[in-house]
């Protein structure tokens, strides 16, 4: 919510936090992709662990997990507040390979955000990118690890 108060200030707008709690309640809405259940589930077969990592809030992440049935394929949530620093800073990255106890180039992030993966790469994990959303990367970008249309073709790229 506090960049959305900053968009208001931005826009020399008054602050309305009646928009803004309709904008973050409507976050709890969101649908995931088919792909992203079924790549769950391969990977929770697999026993390999799944974390989330967000510049949301744990509680909007985990309210998301459970309505959509997918809080039991998630081992756990991290939120760049319990650091105090925004992804893509390298160290959103470290800190959480370090809470799970795992080198970063034994990790993957997966993400449809250029940026992120850019974050992830510099942090030394390995990372794969979902082009369904930016379709393509910026040239300004580390080249990620995998490439794929969606979840489900990413996993498939995978060696277990």
């Amino acid at each position: 919510s506090n960049e959305l108060k900053k968009i208001f200030l931005k826009k020399n707008k008054k602050i309305k936090m009646q928009s803004i709690n309709y904008i973050m309640d409507g976050f709890s809405e969101l649908k995931v992709h088919k792909d992203i259940f079924n790549a769950l589930k391969v990977l929770n077969r697999k026993k390999i662990k799944v974390i989330t990592l967000t510049n949301g809030s744990i509680m909007n992440t985990n309210l998301l997990l459970k309505k959509n049935k997918i809080e039991n394929l998630v081992d756990k949530c991290f939120s760049v507040d319990q650091f105090n620093i925004w992804k893509p800073h390298k160290d959103v990255y470290l800190n959480t390979c370090k809470i799970m106890k795992i080198k970063p180039d034994n990790s993957l992030m997966i993400a449809a955000h250029g940026w992120d993966i850019n974050g992830a790469k510099l942090a030394g994990l390995k990372t794969a990118f979902i082009s369904r959303y930016e379709k393509n990367l910026s040239n300004f970008y580390l080249s990620p690890d995998f490439f794929g249309k969606d979840s489900c073709d990413i996993i498939n790229q995978l060696r277990f």
